[in-house]
């Protein structure tokens, strides 16, 4: 809660001679946030790689199976198959599931992959993670990840469900946004991020045609990944989501 207070700051006081203030003191989620982030930006050269992917063939496959998500009580968005194409692209980049040792001047090449997820909720971002994502079915991935979700935001989920990310992504595509630069989650070495679905006019044989769209967005440790890997593993995920079928298996 806002409080206005005596000025506890150099900040506080500086902005305080301009006029009234609150102060609004951190959540303690936020304060991990925040701290996170700071060592992210600090420490790790970060370059971020844009691409986008015609939506079409993955609206069609959620439309397909969203009557057996229901089923099963899942509402079904893009989010389980990016995801369950995110890990099976990984198994054959493992630079990009990884964890960066600067100590021992090495890569800590993961042979699972587990998921971060970054959920909006009510006490900051939070990040459940999906573990063993790429050995899950996609009705399993929703299930487990509107399940994490639900409990991040009610308050309820544990910090076990919060450890052993081995790639992160987060989506702000119901927000807005034509697209983002995410942070690399330390000792992690990339993180996708997924911005707001557009529809585009774009060229066709004979004419032109209307396409949904999706901008996608990878951030990596450049001291671990090298701009013509991170471009592999975009190109290789976008043939994945636009050629969806095999992630409904």
């Amino acid at each position: 809660m806002a409080q206005p207070d005596t000025p506890s700051s150099a900040v506080e006081t500086e902005a305080a001679l301009f006029g009234a203030v609150d102060r609004a003191p951190l959540t303690p989620v936020r304060r991990v946030v925040a701290e996170r982030m700071a060592a992210s930006w600090r420490d790790i050269p970060q370059v971020t790689q844009f691409d986008e992917i015609d939506l079409e063939p993955l609206e069609r496959l959620r439309q397909r199976l969203a009557d057996e998500a229901g089923e099963a009580g899942v509402r079904l968005t893009w989010l389980p198959f990016i995801l369950k194409a995110c890990a099976r692209t990984l198994v054959s980049h493992p630079a990009l599931n990884a964890a960066f040792d600067a100590q021992a001047g090495a890569l800590i090449l993961k042979r699972y992959v587990n998921l971060g997820v970054a959920v909006d909720t009510p006490a900051g971002l939070m990040r459940p993670v999906i573990k063993g994502v790429a050995d899950l079915g996609w009705l399993d991935i929703a299930r487990r990840l509107a399940a994490l979700s639900g409990a991040a935001r009610d308050g309820r989920l544990p910090f076990s469900d919060m450890e052993g990310a081995s790639f992160s992504v987060t989506s702000l595509g119901r927000i807005g946004g034509t697209g983002f630069t995410p942070l690399v989650f330390p000792p992690e070495t990339a993180i996708l991020g997924i911005a707001r679905a557009s529809r585009r006019i774009v060229p066709e044989a004979g004419g032109i045609a209307s396409c949904l769209r999706l901008p996608l967005a990878l951030t990596y440790d450049h001291r671990a990944v090298d701009g013509a890997g991170a471009g592999r593993f975009l190109t290789e995920l976008a043939a994945c989501l636009e050629q969806p079928e095999p992630l409904a298996a």
